[in-house]
């Protein structure tokens, strides 16, 4: 019986190709280059009158609020996600 081969980062059948781009495996970011994540986690909406006003994200890298203005219930403007 032979021995399993480890798996490595960025390698292909287990033999690292660090000059090869095309055989890396591709590494998942979980937050953009400003630190906010680019996926998962749950929201909570806030409302007022019906309309939301607020979503608050939160994920395992921290919580972050948007925030939607409006004018006569028309959105006029959308916040960057602010962490808390």
């Amino acid at each position: 019986m032979s021995k399993p081969v480890p798996v490595v980062p960025n390698s292909a059948a287990g033999v690292a190709h660090p000059d090869d781009p095309t055989l890396r495996i591709p590494q998942v970011a979980l937050v953009d280059a400003s630190g906010i994540p680019t996926s998962g986690g749950s929201h909570v909406y806030g409302r007022v009158g019906g309309l939301i006003v607020t979503d608050t994200w939160t994920t395992t890298a921290g919580t972050f609020v948007k925030t939607i203005s409006r004018d006569n219930g028309v959105i006029t403007g959308v916040s960057d996600w602010v962490k808390q």
